[in-house]
């Protein structure tokens, strides 16, 4: 008798473990890729298709773009990164570059602003397991043809899937 009692048992809490984790993965699934920062000024978020994290062999790049089209902030930046699947984590890859635009867009026209940098930008990757990754990053759009004062990054984050071509 004792073992019809513990098979109602064992099916309960292996339902419950499946319960715990479709609800696991559901709630990573719904959160999807995404990038917050604070450039300029002005919040960069990108989330889902305007957001794109690639991994080379030897490079690393993260593009990014804002939802409205009127108003529209884009982030591009790489990074030297050997062999990223075997370096020690956390890593701060230092050698970046990259460049930020601002684009409004109005009754009377558009406007763009743009910024770039050769090797202002750093990022920390925190984790990534060959198809994941998150980070931070920080630093600044140096150079601006307009003469603009640099174009700061505040709180930047990413987490998001990664394309690897190449074998990285």
């Amino acid at each position: 008798m004792t073992i019809r009692r513990e098979r109602p048992l064992a099916a309960l809490a292996l339902g419950f473990a499946l319960t715990a984790a479709i609800l696991a993965t559901n709630a990573t699934a719904a959160s999807g890729p995404r990038l917050s920062a604070r450039i300029n000024g002005h919040a960069l978020r990108a989330s889902g298709t305007r957001l794109q994290v690639v991994s080379f062999p030897t490079l690393f790049e993260v593009t990014a773009s804002t939802k409205n089209v009127r108003n529209n902030h884009a982030a591009a930046f790489a990074c030297v990164a050997f062999d990223l699947a075997s370096m020690p984590l956390p890593t701060t890859l230092t050698q970046c570059n990259g460049n930020y635009q601002e684009t409004k867009i109005g009754r009377r026209g558009a406007s763009v602003k743009a910024w770039s940098t050769a090797a202002g930008i750093q990022v920390t990757i925190e984790s990534f397991d060959g198809s994941h990754v998150t980070g931070t990053f920080g630093g600044a759009f140096e150079f601006s043809a307009e003469g603009r004062r640099p174009a700061t990054i505040q709180k930047g984050k990413f987490d998001a899937v990664v394309t690897t071509i190449g074998g990285a």
